[in-house]
């Protein structure tokens, strides 16, 4: 990683808010699972639009490939074309959506640490397809995990590994610097992915003309959004 990009990582982690949760209470500690996925499972959450808790779309994700790798789909409650999702395992990205644009990587992202049973944190770096422009950008990521937490969401109760992303990368609009995300996510191995997550970012605008009008040196503020698990249907197991 270059000098730069570790400095806004630290930056990043030490300036951004933390991600809010509902009230919680320590989960009992102990092994955590890794998770396993087979082809017809499927998850489905509620998207809402933070501080204002504003209901946005209920999308499900759904697994229709395991090998050679993870693929999904993801359909919104409101209706337009069929997304998608890939993994080299679960759950390290190849592409994701949920930042508001397709990220396509490079290289697998991890979304848990490689322990998922222990403490874990690690530094990674590679880049991500601009789809608009044909350019690949850089990414970095730090990423913590350890603390259990004990999370309600519509779906019920769970038992969680409370996971921290913090992501310096370069946007897809020039005119925002330095941006980064804020991405906490609580996985639960009785369901096999997270129950819930939550995201936010920042970044520092260049004040040229373009879709960012702001001031330059101004920081702005990206979405704030967060996914709870309304259901999960996993696929039977053959006895």
């Amino acid at each position: 990683m270059t000098d730069p990009a570790r400095r806004v990582l630290l930056a990043a982690a030490a300036t951004l808010p933390a991600c809010g949760a509902m009230p919680q209470a320590a989960a009992p500690a102990g092994t955590v699972p890794a998770p396993t996925v087979r082809i017809g499972d499927r998850w489905r959450y509620q998207l809402i639009a933070r501080p204002r808790e504003r209901w946005l779309d209920e999308p499900t994700w759904e697994v229709v490939e395991v090998a050679p790798e993870i693929r999904m789909t993801v359909t919104s409650r409101r209706g337009g074309p069929v997304r998608e999702e890939r993994f080299a395992s679960a759950w390290s990205a190849l592409s994701e959506i949920l930042y508001g644009a397709s990220y396509d990587f490079a290289a697998p992202v991890p979304l848990l640490p490689s322990s998922v049973g222990g403490n874990g944190a690690g530094t990674g770096s590679t880049t991500y397809l601009d789809v608009g422009t044909g350019k690949r950008r850089r990414w970095t990521q730090q990423l913590s995990a350890g603390r259990r937490e004990r999370v309600q969401v519509p779906a019920g109760a769970f038992d969680c590994l409370r996971v921290g992303r913090v992501v310096a990368y370069e946007h897809v609009d020039d005119n925002r610097m330095s941006a980064t995300l804020s991405d906490t996510l609580w996985y639960a191995p009785e369901v096999n992915r997270w129950v819930q997550r939550e995201w936010r970012g920042d970044y520092i605008s260049a004040g040229r003309s373009g879709t960012d009008n702001a001031p330059e040196g101004t920081r702005g503020r990206e979405d704030w959004l967060m996914w709870q698990l309304t259901a999960y249907v996993p696929t039977p197991v053959s006895r």
